[in-house]
């Protein structure tokens, strides 16, 4: 057992002895010298950089043992942990974008194409596919296409079926990864013979990592080839007023017609009066080819006459078109022109009719005033003249609207008639040197002069409600033997008078009470029509003088609306519609005059009636009666 230095030891035989103090051994331990490391010359730059880094102004390198450490605001602390944090999930979003690029979204991917002819014939039928495909691995949710088809194209079909009533649009609901669908259309390619047109198709869609809607558009050119239909007009290179003059019209197809129905329309100055066509015109004045014809080429043609004009030129022109049965629109193959120069007439003979020689309009009831001029103005006689008078009017069961019963001529022509189809009837009167002497020999500057007179049946002595047609047309035409022998026609251009309703405006007056100073009206005013429902009627008067005005209430008013305004004492009836249903209308209003004027002769004007045929579209604007004040 070792002994510890602290204690002291003694013998315990010989307590005398004295104790001795054992002093420890001291430990010597020797220092181990460590081996001298060599340092390359590299490390001694470093240890010198670093030593000038953290050395003192005095060279001296502070003691890393005295280094304090403070303790941080918790605040830092939860910054610095939130932006670690942060730091931390923005490295993993990039990661899985870079990890996963398949959830990133490329429109380029989605694609939309229209496929199909490129040009076809006018009318033909074509059919065109529109393709999408959805080429990325996110889904297209509630995709829709739509599209806008070529201008002049008519839709006949689609597979699949559109919703919409436009047949322009498709639900296609969603479109998954690597699907694909198609489309296809049928219809009717028409338009302008070398046009362009386009197809316009839309594929609207909603990604499925996305919260907002995307289009993809398509647009696909085509065009109508060009018809190989050509049209030539053949006429007189000069015309003299009043004579006839014909034209040929010749269409001729390079290869083959066009399929469907073919109208070829001439196209007539407003000087030219037309007396006939090969084969006949219809009612709108056009020729229609429904049958593709046998031969390469087709001919028409027409005569008629030029009538004075300001113009010492006229162009007769035509065209020719396909009709789209299923639009109705015409669509020009080919279209030509012929120039004729005109020139004067030195035989005049004019037509006029109630003082106009131009178109105009009438009302059943009206009279027709015909007046005809002839003069020579030629330096030569001329022999055995006739002037017929040709008037065509509308008929119900082979009867003229024109009242023939009640003709006035003092000449006593000849009158005959014929009928021209079911509504309309042909009325003529001829005169010759029996009815008018002066015709059997017309010297230079010698003249003659006739004048008819005709009314329009009103609806008392015919059935207005029953006609289809509305127009009456009055020409006149001459011949006579020039010094030749030759017989030479001449016509004037026809006037056309359009048969407008027969509205009519009766103003009464009745004076209930009265004295000397002051007396009460009470008027009405009666509209009355039979032939063409009206619409937008407006009639308007001013009432003269210190009045009291009482008017009509709605009881009284028996359609449309009265209005009174007291400081310009005006009167206006205002009525929307007048079918044929309602024959009469009467609207009474009271008004008291309290002062009479000795020099007053009106007390309310002339009515003004303004209104609108609804049948022929024509204005209405006519003048009714005043009412007079008692002296």
């Amino acid at each position: 057992m070792e002994k510890d230095p602290r204690f002291v030891s003694k013998s315990l035989d010989n307590p005398e002895e004295p104790a001795k103090v054992i002093k420890p051994r001291r430990k010597v331990t020797r220092k181990k010298i460590a081996p001298v490391k060599r340092v390359s010359k590299k490390e001694r730059q470093i240890n010198s950089q670093l030593t000038s880094i953290y050395s003192d102004a005095n060279g001296r390198i502070p003691s890393m043992d005295r280094i304090i450490i403070k303790r941080n605001h918790p605040l830092v602390k939860i910054f610095f942990f939130l932006l670690v944090v942060g730091g931390a999930l923005a490295a993993a979003a990039w990661s899985g974008l870079l990890v996963l690029p398949e959830k990133k979204f490329a429109e380029e991917k989605v694609s939309l194409v229209v496929r199909g002819p490129m040009a076809a014939a006018l009318g033909a039928t074509t059919t065109y596919t529109i393709a999408y495909k959805n080429d990325q691995n996110a889904t297209l949710n509630n995709a829709v296409l739509s599209t806008q088809f070529p201008k002049d194209f008519v839709y006949l079909s689609s597979e699949p079926t559109a919703r919409n009533s436009g047949n322009s649009e498709w639900q296609l609901g969603s479109v998954g990864p690597g699907e694909g669908r198609q489309i296809t259309i049928t219809g009717l390619l028409y338009g302008r013979p070398g046009g362009e047109q386009s197809w316009r198709v839309f594929l609207t869609y909603r990604p499925q990592n996305m919260n907002s809607d995307l289009q993809k558009i398509a647009i696909y050119n085509v065009a109508v080839e060009e018809a190989g239909v050509s049209l030539a007009i053949a006429g007189p290179a000069k015309a003299v007023l009043g004579n006839k003059a014909e034209y040929t019209f010749r269409a001729t197809a390079a290869d083959k017609w066009p399929a469907g129905k073919l109208e070829l329309q001439p196209i007539l100055p407003d000087n030219f009066y037309l007396v006939s066509s090969s084969p006949a015109l219809d009612k709108n004045k056009i020729w229609t080819i429904k049958n593709t014809p046998a031969t390469s080429t087709i001919v028409y043609k027409i005569a008629g006459k030029f009538s004075t004009s300001s113009e010492n030129a006229a162009v007769i022109k035509g065209t020719l078109s396909l009709a789209a049965k299923e639009t109705g629109r015409l669509f020009e193959l080919a279209s030509a022109g012929a120039d004729t120069q005109l020139e004067d007439n030195d035989i005049s003979l004019n037509l006029a009719v109630n003082g106009s020689t131009g178109n105009m309009n009438a009302s059943p009831g009206e009279l027709l005033n015909m007046s005809l001029f002839l003069k020579n103005m030629t330096r030569l006689e001329m022999k055995n003249a006739a002037i017929k008078l040709a008037i065509d009017a509308p008929s119900y069961k082979k009867q003229s609207v024109l009242n023939w019963t009640e003709i006035t001529d003092e000449l006593d022509g000849v009158i005959s008639g014929a009928q021209l189809g079911d509504n309309v009837r042909r009325g003529e009167i001829t005169w010759d040197k029996a009815k008018l002497p002066a015709l059997a020999k017309l010297k230079p500057n010698d003249s003659a002069s006739i004048d008819v007179r005709l009314p329009i049946k009103d609806s008392q002595a015919f059935a207005l409600a029953e006609l289809k047609t509305f127009e009456i047309k009055i020409a006149a035409e001459l011949t006579y033997t020039d010094n030749n022998n030759k017989t030479q026609v001449l016509a004037t251009a026809p006037i056309v008078i359009r048969l407008n309703s027969d509205l009519k405006l009766e103003v009464r007056d009745t004076i209930t009470s009265g004295d000397a100073a002051k007396e009460e009206h009470k008027a009405v005013w009666v509209l009355t029509n039979n032939f063409h429902p009206v619409k937008n009627i407006n009639i308007s008067a001013d009432i003269y003088g210190l009045i009291d005005w009482f008017g009509g209430n709605t009881s009284t008013v028996p359609a449309g609306q009265l209005t009174y305004d007291p400081k310009a004492q005006k009167i206006t009836w205002t009525v929307n519609e007048m079918p044929l249903s309602v024959d009469t209308l009467a609207l009474p209003f009271t008004f008291t005059l309290k002062q009479k004027n000795t020099t007053q002769k009106v007390l309310v004007s002339k009515a003004h009636v303004q209104a609108v045929d609804a049948t022929t579209g024509e204005a209405l604007d006519f003048m009714g009666d005043a009412i007079g004040l008692n002296p």
